[in-house]
């Protein structure tokens, strides 16, 4: 038979494994997302200075 002691420490274990799983799985979601994020903006740069050099470049282009 378990002691109340002994139960009550395994019920603490079990909860805090869980709480910290949990806790593992936040943090990969989190990093997965601001990951997807930091890229977005990386290609959202790219399209703006692509749209501001060709902007540049048709500006300067001599009218004939």
């Amino acid at each position: 038979m378990i002691s109340t002691a002994q139960a009550d420490y395994r019920s603490d274990l079990d909860l805090s494994l869980v709480v910290n799983f949990h806790d593992i799985l936040t943090n990969i979601r989190i990093k997965r997302l601001l990951k997807i994020i930091l890229q977005s903006l990386f290609i959202l740069q790219g399209v703006i200075l692509l749209f501001f050099f060709d902007s540049c470049y048709i500006e300067l282009l001599p009218l004939s």
